[in-house]
This record gives C-alpha cells, structure tokens and sequence, in this order.
C-alpha cells in the first residue's frame, strides 16, 4: 500500500478515486493541483459539490457539460470505461482550462461496481496551440480571399470578436494623410 501511494503522489496526471456516493477516498498531488486545492488531504476533506461548484464545466462547443455524462459518474452507473474531454472555466478568476479525463471501474468479487478511479490529464497547452493554428489559418484564407481592403478589413475584425478582443476597430489612412 505504502508503495502505490508514493507511485500515485509521483505521477504528473491527476488521479483520484471516489466510492459509489461520488465522494473520493484518494487523491494524488497533481489531482489537488489540478483542482485548485493545496493538498490532496484538502480536496479529499471537501464535499463533491463544493468542488464541482469552483467550475463552470463545459463540452468542447461551450456548452454546459452535463453532471451525469462524466467519465466517474458513468462508471459508477456500470460502464468498465468511460472518457470525455472538457474545458473549465475556474469561477474565482476566469481562468479557462481543457481537461482530458478516463475513468475505470474497480469491481468487488460478485462484479459490482465499488470505486471508479479516474485519471485526469491536463490538455490546455495543447487545445491552445490547435485554437491558434485554426485562427491562423483562417485569417490566411480572409487574407487571401479579396483585394477589397474594406472588405478583407471587416472579415479580419470579425473574426478578432471574440477570438482575441471584445471588440475591433480598423482606423484606414485616407490619400490626405
């Protein structure tokens, strides 16, 4: 026991373990992290509700991501696997993260399920860089796509709202200067 423990408080991903009630009985350094707790003591010290409650949880589209199709709760349900991608946007600040998460079962000896445990990888720094090179390509194509500065101005301010900026203004000097 002692031995797992120190391999699961090493490992970079996230990983808790939460009993059929959906309250979790392990967590590992990286999973309080991940979760904004200092500890995992901490984090495993919190009703399930007050953690999810620090997140607005949303599917990859920015829909509200729905409580009943996350990978521990579908395993919980009977499901040997389940995953999902999500991004979260932290309440206190605003801060927007992705988060890749697989949840497995854990069966008794009569094949009931008793624990899902559940790995969460973090997937911002990667989601951002695709998010990135989409913007780029697609200014590329307004770019490309007329000779017409007023009208290649416009395309490029509406795709800037609301990818970098709340709002855009293009400022043309005129022949007089």
């Amino acid at each position: 026991h002692e031995q797992l423990e120190i391999i699961f408080r090493g490992v970079g991903e996230g990983v808790t373990v939460q009993r059929t009630d959906g309250t979790l009985v392990y967590a590992n350094d990286a999973a309080a992290r991940g979760l904004g707790f200092d500890s995992p003591e901490t984090l495993l010290a919190t009703p399930p509700e007050k953690i999810l409650g620090r997140f607005e949880i949303l599917t990859e589209e920015g829909e509200p991501f729905p409580l009943e199709r996350f990978p521990g709760r579908l395993v919980l349900q009977g499901t040997d696997e389940a995953e999902a991608v999500f991004r979260y946007r932290v309440r206190e600040t605003g801060e927007e993260r992705w988060s890749a998460v697989k949840a497995t079962a854990v069966r008794d000896a009569a094949g009931e399920v008793i624990y899902a445990v559940n790995l969460m990888r973090d997937v911002t720094a990667a989601r951002r860089r695709e998010e990135w090179q989409r913007f780029l390509g697609d200014a590329g194509e307004i770019l490309n796509a007329s000779r017409d500065y007023e009208t290649t101005a416009r395309e490029l301010a509406r795709l800037v709202v609301p990818r970098l900026a709340d709002w855009c203004t293009v400022d043309v000097v005129g022949d007089n200067g």
